[in-house]
Parts: C-alpha cells; sequence; structure tokens
C-alpha cells in the first residue's frame, strides 16, 4: 500500500488482519474446554471425553486412561504446594532459575538485536 495516498494506505491492511480475527472469534466457540482445565474443577469425566474426541479412541482406552492419571497426579502435585514466585529462583533438580534467566535473555536479546 506504498503507493498509495490517503488513510486507506493504513486503513485497508489493519481491515484485512480484523477478517481473521473474526473468523477464529467464531471458531473459539466450538472449541471444547481443555481436559487439564476439567480435571482441576473437578469435572474428570467430561476430561475423559474430551481427551477421548481428541484422540478418537474409546474411554477405557489405554493411553486415555495414563493420561488422566498424569493428569490427576500433576493436578494433586500442583495443588500439595502453592505456588510462590520466589520458588523460581531457588536451586532445585530442574534448574529452574537458570531456565528463566536463559528465557529472560533470549527474550532481552531478541528486542536489543539490530532489525534489517
Amino acid at each position: 500500500m506504498s503507493f498509495v495516498d490517503g488513510p486507506i494506505a493504513w486503513r485497508l491492511p489493519i481491515a484485512c488482519q480484523t477478517i481473521f480475527a473474526f473468523v477464529i472469534i467464531i471458531l473459539i466457540f466450538g472449541l471444547p474446554e481443555t481436559p487439564r482445565w476439567l480435571i482441576q474443577q473437578g469435572r474428570v469425566d467430561e476430561a475423559v471425553e474430551v481427551m477421548s474426541k481428541v484422540f478418537n479412541a474409546p474411554n477405557t482406552d489405554q493411553f486415555i486412561v495414563a493420561e488422566k492419571e498424569a493428569i490427576l497426579n500433576a493436578v494433586a502435585i500442583e495443588s500439595s504446594a502453592p505456588f510462590m514466585w520466589s520458588k523460581l529462583f531457588h536451586r532445585d533438580p530442574l534448574q529452574t532459575g537458570w531456565r528463566v534467566f536463559l528465557a529472560c535473555l533470549v527474550l532481552f536479546m531478541n528486542q536489543v538485536s539490530p532489525s534489517e
């Protein structure tokens, strides 16, 4: 649009982007809730149904049962110890503090690097 004068030069590109945003807004109403969120809310049967539909397998499939158990275990572990931001910087076996530092460093370098 660099060859066009007037407000259409910036309005048309923005208008074209909104088309895709509206499509996504409409499509999002057909998406089911995530199994993890459903299990956190205590709706385990609905979570199993969603996983069954996603993986096209029966509720009793070994993979579905294993996923349900893994999510239940993860939710139980997370709810046993409340989250605290200070834990991000403690030394632990997963080296969480180092990973957070590396992620921040990569994002910082992305912002600082000169664009062409």
